[in-house]
C-alpha cells in the first residue's frame, strides 16, 4: 500500500501511523459544493513522495521527504493576497451533516483513501509533553506492551490531521526552525483540536502569540462559519478576552443551541450561550406583555382619553403581530435571535393620539404616558443588551452572567 515517511527523530522508537482518508475526503467535498481549492497541503504532505511501507523508506536524498513537507507547511498563506483565500480555507472542517450527503461527490481514488502517513519519534519526548501519550503507552495497553517488551512501537492515530500533528511533534521535539510563524485560521483549529485531545497547551504558548498575531483582525463580528472555530481555539489556548468576544457574537445573533460535533467545544459552553439567549428574549417578551397589560385594563393611562391609550394598544398589537411575537414564544425561543428580535423591536412604530393631535409635547409635558411606551421599551432593549457580554470563563459550568439574566427574566415573569 502506497504511503508516505517523515522522521522527527531518526533514533525513534515509536511510529505514529496516521491515515489522511478523512482530510482527503473532505477536500473532495469541498470541490463539489463549488468552493475555491487547490491541492491541501495534506496532500502534498503525504503523496509528493510515496514508497511501500512494507519495507523501509530510503532517505538518502538530502532535501527528503521531510525537507519537502515543512517546506509545503510554511508557504505563505496571508500576506500573499492571490494565494490567501484558497490557503485560508485547506484546513476548513466541513459540517458533519454536509459530509455525510454529499460523500458521493468524493472523487479520490480508493489508494489515495487508503494512504498512510508513518512518522518516527520518540516515545520519551512524547511522554514527557503529554499526559494522554503517557497513558496510551502504559504497558497495560498493547502498543505501550510492544514497547517495554520489544523496544519498539507502532501507534495508530487515524483520526489526527497529519500536518497538524507534525507541527507539535516538530515542537515536542525542539525542532523549532521546522516549525512556521504563521498559519491559517483552519490550522489552528486543527491545531486546538490535538492540543485539546493530547493535552499539550504548554508547548504551543511560545508560539501561540505569533499565529494570532495577523488572525486576530479576522475574529467575526457576526455569526458566520468562523464563529465556532474561534471559540474552539480561544477556550482551548485560554484566551479569554477572545472567548468573551465571540461568544458575546453568539449570544446576540444565535437562534437556537449551537451544535458542534467538529471542535472540542464542551457542551457547558454551548449551554451557557444559549442559557443568556433565553433569558435575555424572556426578559424581553416579558416586558411586551407588562406593557400590553397594562393597556388592556381598565385603568386609563393617557389624560388625553381612551381614544390616546386605543391607538397605542393597536400600535402595539399590530407590530407585535408582524414580527410573530404577539402571543410570547415558548422557550426555548428556537428561530429567534437577540440581535435580530431587538432590531425589529427597535424600528417599530409606536404612534399615539396625542402625538398626532397636539405635537410630541403635549403627549409629553401635560403628563400622559402614552410617548414614553417606545422610549421606555427602546430603554429596556438596550438595558438587557449591555448585560450580553459574552462569557467570562472558558471552564465556569454555569455563568454568572446567565444565572443573573435567568434570575431576571423570572422576576419579571413571576
Amino acid at each position: 500500500m502506497a504511503g508516505s515517511y517523515q522522521e522527527i527523530d531518526p533514533d525513534g522508537d515509536l511510529i505514529l501511523i496516521l491515515n489522511r482518508s478523512l482530510f482527503v475526503l473532505k477536500e473532495a467535498v469541498r470541490g463539489a459544493r463549488g468552493e475555491d481549492s487547490q491541492p491541501s497541503r495534506i496532500d502534498d504532505l503525504t503523496a509528493t513522495k510515496s514508497l511501500d511501507i512494507s519495507g523501509e523508506p530510503n532517505i538518502s536524498d538530502e532535501s527528503g521527504l521531510r525537507g519537502l513537507a515543512l517546506e509545503v507547511i510554511n508557504e505563505p498563506t496571508i500576506e500573499d493576497s492571490s494565494t490567501s483565500k484558497t490557503a485560508s480555507t485547506s484546513y476548513r472542517p466541513s459540517n458533519g451533516t454536509i459530509l455525510g450527503s454529499h460523500t458521493s461527490a468524493a472523487t479520490a481514488d480508493e489508494e489515495t483513501l487508503c494512504q498512510e502517513v508513518r512518522i518516527r519519534v520518540s516515545s520519551k519526548h512524547l511522554t514527557l509533553a503529554s499526559p494522554i501519550f503517557k497513558t496510551m503507552l502504559q504497558p497495560k495497553f498493547k502498543e505501550g506492551l510492544q514497547l517495554h517488551s520489544h523496544g519498539y512501537a507502532e501507534l495508530p492515530l487515524p483520526d489526527d490531521n497529519p500536518a497538524a500533528l507534525l507541527i507539535l511533534l516538530n515542537l515536542i521535539h525542539g525542532q523549532f526552525r521546522e516549525v512556521p510563524r504563521k498559519i491559517d485560521l483552519w490550522m489552528l483549529t486543527e491545531l486546538a483540536v490535538l492540543v485539546d485531545k493530547y493535552e499539550l497547551l504548554e508547548i504551543t504558548e511560545m508560539l501561540l502569540d505569533y499565529w494570532l498575531q495577523h488572525l486576530r483582525c479576522t475574529i467575526p463580528l457576526v455569526l458566520n462559519d468562523d464563529l465556532l472555530p474561534w471559540i474552539c481555539i480561544s477556550r482551548v489556548f485560554r484566551k479569554p478576552d477572545i472567548f468573551e468576544k465571540v461568544t458575546k457574537v453568539a449570544q446576540l445573533e444565535s437562534e437556537g443551541l449551537l451544535e458542534v460535533s467538529e471542535w472540542p467545544i464542551p457542551e457547558h459552553v454551548l449551554k451557557n450561550i444559549d442559557l443568556c439567549r433565553q433569558t435575555a428574549l424572556a426578559e424581553i417578551f416579558a416586558h411586551l406583555q407588562s406593557i400590553l397589560e397594562r393597556y388592556q385594563g381598565s385603568k386609563r393611562i393617557c389624560r388625553r382619553g381612551i381614544e390616546c391609550d386605543g391607538m397605542v394598544l393597536g400600535s402595539l398589537t399590530i407590530g407585535l403581530n408582524a414580527i410573530g411575537v404577539l402571543q410570547p414564544p415558548d422557550p426555548p425561543y428556537n428561530g429567534f435571535s437577540v440581535k435580530g428580535l431587538f432590531r425589529n423591536l427597535k424600528e417599530m412604530p409606536v404612534p399615539h393620539y396625542c402625538e398626532i393631535s397636539r405635537g410630541y409635547k403635549y403627549g409629553y409635558e401635560v403628563g400622559g404616558r402614552c410617548d414614553g411606551v417606545k422610549r421606555s421599551l427602546d430603554a429596556k432593549i438596550d438595558e438587557v443588551e449591555q448585560q450580553l457580554q459574552g462569557l467570562k470563563s472558558v471552564d465556569e459550568p454555569i455563568s454568572l452572567q446567565a444565572l443573573q439574566l435567568n434570575h431576571s427574566a423570572n422576576t419579571l415573569m413571576a
